[in-house]
């Protein structure tokens, strides 16, 4: 009785614990919800349920869990040895307790090792491939991570909600076990592709933070306990003592020297590490490491200014990635929110950082296709089918509860996460959905309240940060999504600029190949590829030798008809590309909608347009298709990949190359197999039957220019068992090509709309005409690059005078029962005639950042939902969203505030300032100058003075200024997209 008050006063004393995700009242309140709450009683329930099958083991079979010091742990990328079968990571799903050491293949059912395949603990390898199959060592990754993500937080969360010493004494032996293990396994994974590597048991580099921190958690809702007070079998003091110091101290140190070489930048393996250091730094009163993680050139405030944007999107191109980043701001946030030291009593509250507040609120919706997570980068591909009208995100709830905890406007943040939950805050928390997040709720979260405020959770349709657009219609599962990317392209990204992802019938129409292993000869030479996407390959090379990212010109969302242009020239410098412009539109008729797509390329020597759907490829008409090639690829007889893909995307007919390494002719057209040809003489069209029963149907309609050949072929999925892909590709050659390729695309599960479409004759002027003959009538869809005045004529000889960028008119019953003007004056057809102002151009002369304000030249009369800002100099334009308009004042959606920094000891050196903190947009995938920052205003914290940037170099830290004097060691900077002297700019849209 007496150690069990001793026990809470060390709890509730100053720098007690637990201190890192929990705190005194973080145990109060978790006593508090099991008391009132159902789903907190049932976590408690599961947790202790779970606890209990380990606190009843005797303390030899606890010690037995672990791997004896010197083992080595494996991902199991090679699979299977005996017959190639792809193995999921870290001995999952092949492992057991049950039979330590040994793993059976899901495939063959072998058991591993035998006396065809030994493995004394360090692989088999295969005397004539040389490949090495770590068997033990999956057994052994599996053990630690049932123990780590598993076993060892069981125990802790029910000592934690009962305080019974059973959950602790298993712990402590387990625990004290693995501070055996810990320090000694430094390589991590054997088979993770990198030499030489390092990290802590299973785990590779940064990896390593991932299972330290739920180590430090656990150590920390333990660490009072009088079992973990008690002397170590180790000899090497109090088992607490023993787990800080080979464990925690060890594993934060690793993490504070991998950080502290700055090689990961401020991507989100950089945040890893961060983490890592603070958690570390946290449990054992390293003030040197906390610091770093505040205070140091890759401290939380960088990330959350560099690389989260105006939308709180995170910049890296891969949705995956990013919102595992923002996951990591999260953990991190919450342990500032608990840190109690001398310097910060009351922690410090990230959740009030405004972007830092988007990212949690609004990022994830914002980019949401009705219910799908675009696969844009490196992102696992999207098979499922969504069939709920209205889907629930536990993410964004979670996410939205921790708003509603932690940030000071709790009207606000209620507000949000009653909207996400529909009304009921508590019937959400008791769903399924939320049972991984029940043990934050749990402990942190309060009775809901409810609020009179409401908001608005409608997606955007422009993410102007990350160079995003989506066009959507509809709602639920019936909803279509168009996204197009026009750049730039970074860290996580594939070779893509312009790339199209289509949903509609409840699944991604698309089917982008996304991610699985990074290093796999599939991913490196076909995922990543430009040729894997949907947009024009030039001279067959890949995007982004030298640049990426282009201008957003116009962007109109509003039934029926939702458009948008943008361009990547930059894209494809390599090959002398002039134009590089995609104009996109998406037309509802009925209940569904088709596309438009007008994809402009000029230069190079061959323009290849790339469409792949999901299901298989039907049929085609209206072009004789020849016989398969028999042997070889898209890229000769003599290549052949894509019939080979082995284990993890890895090659069955190249297993002597290692990871990395890019099939010739390194472009992924020797991926393409059954490869069959026809001359494009005129208007053809493919079919992809997406469903068994041939319900739904996908149709792609070709309006081919002279010269067109097209060409039909497959390529596989990333893994073995993942579908293939069937392409239709319209190529046109020839010296210094000009190829304006137009496009219809329509799925249906009712017999589809478009009847038949057909390039419209363009009698004077630059414009593109397609007529589109549907069930209800025609539409006529015209796009001009100048706007300048020009005449088209449809099939039945009406004419169509057209000044702008973008039009359409849409005929039924004879007469114009829609219309739509984008950035000109006029509009006409028979009688109808629709007349309007090009839009909005002017200078700016003053900007309030803080507010978002800007003032320009002129009085603004019209309201336009976007403003793009250019200029001389720079790299791209910037489109705004517009809150507010009064005179020549507009207030825009999002601050102007594109960069941070930090000069270094030694101060500017000639152009260059000595920032020591990375900028992450300023470079590309490929490791290139993005040119993102050239021509920006920054200006010196301190002084407020100001000059612009010349250019930030690929090492993301060297800043180059026209006028370095401004700066002296120590001062910080702000790098602002928007600075007196742009113009802005913004079509005006009009329509009926």
């Amino acid at each position: 009785m007496m150690m069990d008050i001793l026990v809470m006063l060390a709890m509730l004393a100053p720098g007690g614990h637990p201190r890192l995700y929990h705190d005194p009242a973080s145990l109060t309140r978790a006593m508090d919800n099991v008391q009132h709450a159902s789903w907190a009683l049932a976590y408690r329930d599961s947790t202790i349920a779970a606890a209990d099958k380990w606190a009843a083991k005797p303390s030899a079979e606890l010690r037995a869990l672990v791997p004896a010091p010197g083992s080595t742990f494996a991902y199991g990328f090679d699979g299977c040895p005996s017959c190639g079968a792809n193995w999921p990571w870290w001995g999952a799903q092949i492992s057991s307790f049950d039979m330590p050491g040994r793993v059976t293949c899901p495939e063959c059912r072998k058991v591993f090792p035998n006396d065809d395949f030994p493995d004394p603990g360090g692989g088999w390898r295969n005397p004539e491939t040389g490949k090495v199959y770590y068997t033990v060592g999956c057994y052994n990754a599996y053990a630690a991570r049932q123990i780590n993500l598993n076993i060892l937080p069981s125990l802790a969360r029910a000592y934690a909600l009962t305080k019974d010493r059973k959950y602790s004494n298993a712990a402590a032996v387990i625990f004290d076990r693995l501070a055996e293990l810990y320090p000694v396994s430094t390589v991590g994974s054997a088979d993770y592709p990198s030499n030489p590597n390092s990290g802590r048991l299973e785990q590779p580099q940064y990896q390593v933070a991932r299972i330290l921190v739920v180590l430090a958690n656990a150590l920390d809702l333990l660490y009072d306990s009088p079992e973990f007070g008690a002397p170590s079998t180790s000899g090497k003091g109090s088992v607490r003592d023993h787990i800080k110091t080979a464990i925690i101290a060890d594993g934060g140190k690793y993490c504070y020297d991998m950080a502290a070489r700055g090689y990961c930048r401020l991507t989100n393996g950089q945040a890893d590490y961060i983490r890592g250091t603070l958690a570390a730094g946290i449990m054992t009163d390293n003030k040197l490491w906390i610091d770093y993680a505040i205070k140091g050139p890759y401290n939380v405030y960088n990330f959350l200014d560099n690389c989260l944007d105006r939308d709180g999107q995170n910049y890296e191109t891969s949705i995956g990635y990013s919102g595992h980043a923002i996951g990591l701001y999260l953990d991190m946030a919450e342990m500032l929110y608990h840190l109690s030291t001398e310097e910060y009593p009351e922690g410090i509250n990230l959740y009030e950082h405004p972007k830092f507040q988007k990212a949690l609120s609004v990022a994830m919706a914002d980019i949401d296709c009705f219910g799908h997570s675009p696969r844009f980068g490196d992102s696992g591909p999207d098979f499922s089918v969504v069939s709920d009208d209205a889907p629930f995100s536990a993410r964004d709830m979670l996410w939205a509860e921790h708003l509603a905890a932690r940030a000071r406007d709790t009207e606000q943040w209620s507000a949000m996460r009653n909207a996400i939950a529909r009304g009921d805050v508590e019937a959400r928390r008791n769903e399924k959905a939320m049972s991984g997040s029940r043990s934050w709720l749990t402990f942190h979260a309060s009775p809901a309240t409810k609020t009179k405020k409401r908001v608005n959770l409608e997606p955007r349709t422009l993410l102007g940060g990350r160079g995003v657009t989506i066009l959507r219609s509809g709602k639920g599962s019936s909803g279509r999504a168009a996204l197009l990317r026009y750049g730039p392209c970074l860290n996580h990204g594939h070779r893509d600029d312009l790339n199209l992802n289509f949903f509609g019938l409840g699944r991604e129409l698309t089917y982008d190949f996304g991610y699985y292993l990074g290093s796999a000869h599939v991913q490196v030479g076909l995922a990543n590829t430009t040729a894997s996407h949907n947009l024009v390959v030039v001279n067959e090379q890949n995007q982004m030798k030298a640049g990426s990212g282009g201008d957003l010109y116009f962007c109109t969302d509003a039934a029926p008809v939702r458009a948008v242009e943008a361009s990547s020239e930059a894209c494809y410098a390599s090959e002398n590309v002039k134009t590089y412009r995609r104009t996109l539109a998406m037309v509802d008729i009925g209940k569904g909608s088709y596309l438009v797509d007008i994809f402009r390329t000029a230069g190079g020597n061959q323009h290849d347009l790339m469409w792949h759907f999901a299901g298989k490829q039907d049929s085609v008409t209206g072009a004789a298709l020849g016989e398969a090639q028999k042997t070889g690829s898209l890229a000769g007889e003599d290549i052949d990949w894509g019939r080979h893909v082995g284990s993890s995307g890895y090659l069955r007919n190249a297993q002597d190359k290692g990871g990395y390494w890019n099939p010739p002719p390194g472009n992924g057209y020797g991926f393409f197999y059954d490869v069959r040809r026809a001359k494009a003489d005129g208007a053809c069209s493919a079919t992809w039957k997406l469903t068994d029963d041939n319900t739904q149907r996908l149709k792609l309609t070709l309006l081919p220019e002279p010269g067109c050949e097209l060409i039909t072929a497959s390529a596989p999925g990333i893994l073995p068992d993942y579908p293939k892909a069937d392409f239709a590709i319209l190529r046109r050659k020839g010296a210094d090509l000009s190829s304006t390729f137009v496009s219809i695309v329509e799925p249906s599960d009712t017999g589809g709309a478009v009847l038949s479409a057909d390039r419209m004759r363009c009698e004077s002027g630059d414009a593109v005409g397609v007529e589109i003959k549907t069930t209800a009538g025609f539409d006529y869809v015209l796009s001009s690059l100048s706007g300048k005045p020009s005449v088209l004529l449809t099939n039945d000889g009406q004419r169509i005078d057209f000044e702008g960028r973008f039009g359409f008119i849409r005929i039924e019953g004879g007469k114009v029962a829609s219309s739509r003007l984008v950035g000109g004056t006029n509009l006409a057809i028979g009688s109808y005639t629709l007349k309007s102002n090009k839009g909005v151009e002017g200078g700016v002369k003053e900007i309030n950042y803080e507010l978002s304000k800007i003032t320009i030249d002129r009085v603004v009369t019209d309201l336009p939902e976007i403003v793009y800002f250019s200029r001389d100099g720079y790299s791209h334009s910037s489109p705004y969203l517009v809150k507010s308009v009064d005179g020549s004042n507009i207030t825009l959606d999002g601050d102007f505030v594109i960069g941070r920094g930090q000069i270094g000891q030694d101060g500017p050196k000639s152009d260059s300032i000595g920032n020591v903190v990375p900028l992450p947009r300023s470079i590309i995938v490929s490791g290139a100058k993005s040119d993102y920052f050239r021509g920006k205003l920054i200006v010196n914290d301190r002084t407020k003075k100001s000059t612009t940037v010349i250019n930030v170099e690929s090492d993301q830290i060297t800043v180059r200024v026209n006028d370095p004097s401004i700066f002296s060691a120590g001062d910080s900077f702000t790098i602002y997209d928007v600075q007196p002297g742009d113009t802005l700019s913004s079509p005006l849209i009009i329509g009926k």
